[in-house]
C-alpha cells in the first residue's frame, strides 16, 4: 500500500491581524484535515508577534486522492476561544514528485492583506515508511 508524503515546512507569516489587547497576536498554524489524514498538525505559538517565524517542520501523510492542503493560521488566547487569524489552501496540482514548492500565499481573511511563507515536496512512501 502506497500514501504520499508531503514534506512541510511552515516557515513565516507576514503583518498578520492583531487579535489581543496589547495590538499584537500569538499565531499558530493548524494544518486542516481536509487533507485526508486523520490527526490535526499544530505548530508551536509564537508569543506576541505579527510576523512570526515558525521555521517548523513537518511529513504530512495523505490519501493518493487528496485534493488540497488547507492552513489555518490562529491566535492562542488563554481563557477564551482561539481567533482564526487566516487561511490559504494549496491545490494538490501544486506538488509534483520531489519538486519542492517555496510560495508566499495571501491569507484569506477579514481585513488586512497578510502572507503566509510554505515549502513543501511530494514524496510517496510505501507502508513500511509511513510507520517505521
Amino acid at each position: 500500500m502506497f500514501k504520499l508524503a508531503i514534506e512541510v515546512d511552515i516557515i513565516e507569516a507576514r503583518d498578520l491581524l492583531a487579535s489581543d489587547k496589547n495590538g499584537l497576536s500569538d499565531p499558530y498554524v493548524v494544518i486542516d484535515q481536509t487533507a485526508g489524514f486523520t490527526s490535526s498538525i499544530k505548530t508551536p505559538v509564537v508569543k506576541e508577534s505579527l510576523s512570526p517565524v515558525w521555521n517548523f517542520n513537518t511529513v504530512v501523510c495523505v490519501d493518493p486522492s487528496f485534493k488540497k492542503l488547507k492552513f489555518r493560521v490562529f491566535d492562542w488566547d488563554r481563557f477564551s476561544a482561539d481567533d482564526c487569524l487566516g487561511t490559504c489552501s494549496f491545490p494538490a496540482s501544486m506538488f509534483a514528485d520531489g519538486v519542492p514548492i517555496d510560495v508566499w500565499q495571501p491569507l484569506k481573511q477579514k481585513s488586512k492583506k497578510c502572507l503566509f511563507h510554505f515549502h513543501g515536496c511530494l514524496k510517496y512512501l510505501s507502508f513500511m515508511d509511513v510507520f517505521v
